[in-house]
């Protein structure tokens, strides 16, 4: 933030009651400065606090003072913490980095949201996941704050099995319609909500690629009733736009070894009055990461299969299928990870019945930090072997016979797909993916 320059007085009781306050270094005003006012013309005027907005009130005698009181535990609800090389030498942002520090025990932690302004400007532990602003658009961040935000004001509510949050339809025009997302916890409340999502899902796939309705809704049942043991929970979320189910989000997480796979993703951008909801798929995406956060789950690696582009049959569909890997890699949630494609022959299990030859080719995504251009294939063939005897276990059956079959079935197609893996494994991102199914189809 830059120093104060005219030479006024203020008290802290003249200030608004700030919702959300922005700590930055000067260099950096003009992108914090457009975050700020997107994030205000959400939340109403007085709202947030930009230094430059307010430098009449807060110049003076004292200005450190007022700062502490405005980026300390007593003051803005959240603080957005913009990190850049600028932002981490300056007096005055140290000034309120230590007034910042005091928030970051217990719950009051999610009352920082760390923002990385510029190219290197965080330097915390891996822990810490700072989105990239500099890369994204104005809008992006701003809704992610606006969450955070949400999120924040709504701590020591009851639950009742499903916590929801609230996207702005476009932060530049707060009165519109709002996509409502809807994190399930119990499935005997939410039973219905959970069929009809599930329904969603079946209908946007073809009829050949359907699996048996009941035992997927099954095992959606038998993971949020924690059958699975303390090792595994489950993140199911929907998407309601208008009382509409317009997506959902399932993400099974293997907790002893930090490995979440979003199983399924399927997103409708209905229009309203001539107007679109934000991108489904992206508020869905954000709220499994917020739903962590809520959670206290530590760090974790992403694994999710998604339709191959190079094996589409038509433009538009190889289009559709390059943005579902698009979403992924371009969603700040991800930033601290990098997100690849990996670059082999991969088979998902046919969940009909162990019958070899029912399987499916797919494109298996691996995020995690410190990625690069390859894969090992020591490291590939242990990430296939969670995927295929874990995540594909034998507790998909519950009938012993059932169960000895399909751990069969599942170890000799392990065996068929690390059996034809290079060494390396070449690692894709997104649109390195995009660009192979276009030279494929050249």
């Amino acid at each position: 933030m830059r120093p104060p320059s005219i030479a006024s007085s203020a008290s802290a009781e003249v200030l608004p009651a700030f919702k959300v306050a922005f700590s930055y270094a000067g260099e950096q005003a003009a992108l914090v400065g457009a975050i700020a006012e997107a994030v205000r013309r959400t939340l109403g005027p007085d709202t947030v606090f930009f230094a430059e907005w307010y430098v009449s009130l807060i110049s003076g005698d004292g200005a450190d003072v007022l700062l502490q009181k405005i980026y300390g535990p007593a003051g803005a609800v959240v603080v957005v913490q913009c990190l850049s090389a600028e932002q981490q030498s300056k007096l005055w942002t140290q000034i309120e980095s230590n007034a910042i520090a005091e928030r970051l025990t217990g719950d009051g932690r999610m009352s920082v949201f760390p923002l990385e302004v510029a190219v290197g400007g965080n330097t915390r532990p891996f822990e810490t996941i700072a989105p990239q602003a500099y890369r994204h658009p104005v809008l992006v961040s701003a809704r992610s704050i606006v969450d955070r935000l949400r999120f924040v004001e709504s701590i020591g509510s009851e639950g009742s099995g499903a916590t929801r949050t609230q996207a702005v339809m476009s932060v530049e025009t707060p009165d519109a319609a709002m996509l409502d997302t809807v994190y399930v916890t119990d499935f005997e409340k939410n039973e219905t909500l959970i069929r009809n999502a599930m329904a969603l899902y079946e209908s946007r796939l073809p009829s050949a690629e359907r699996y048996d309705f009941e035992m997927m809704v099954s095992l959606v049942r038998r993971h949020l009733s924690d059958e699975f043991g303390p090792d595994w929970t489950a993140h199911f979320l929907v998407a309601l736009f208008g009382g509409r189910t317009v997506g959902m989000l399932l993400c099974y997480e293997h907790l002893a070894r930090r490995r979440a796979f979003i199983s399924y993703l399927v997103a409708y951008n209905p229009r309203d009055r001539g107007t679109h909801p934000p991108d489904v798929s992206e508020e869905l995406a954000r709220r499994l990461m917020t739903a962590r956060m809520e959670r206290g789950l530590p760090p974790a690696t992403f694994l999710f299969e998604v339709d191959d582009p190079a094996l589409a049959d038509n433009a538009r569909e190889r289009r559709n299928r390059a943005s579902r890997l698009k979403v992924f890699g371009e969603l700040a949630p991800f930033k601290a990870l990098h997100l690849r494609a990996l670059d082999l022959a991969y088979l998902q299990p046919n969940l009909n019945g162990p019958v070899r030859g029912g399987e499916r080719p797919l494109l298996l995504c691996y995020a995690a930090p410190r990625l690069g251009k390859t894969l090992s294939k020591a490291d590939a063939i242990a990430l296939l072997t969670w995927t295929y005897t874990e995540l594909y276990s034998d507790d998909v059956y519950e009938n012993p016979s059932e169960r000895a079959e399909w751990a069969r079935y599942t170890h000799e197609l392990l065996a068929h797909v690390t059996s034809q893996l290079p060494d390396p494994i070449r690692l894709l991102k997104h649109d390195e993916a995009g660009a192979r199914q276009a030279a494929s189809r050249s």
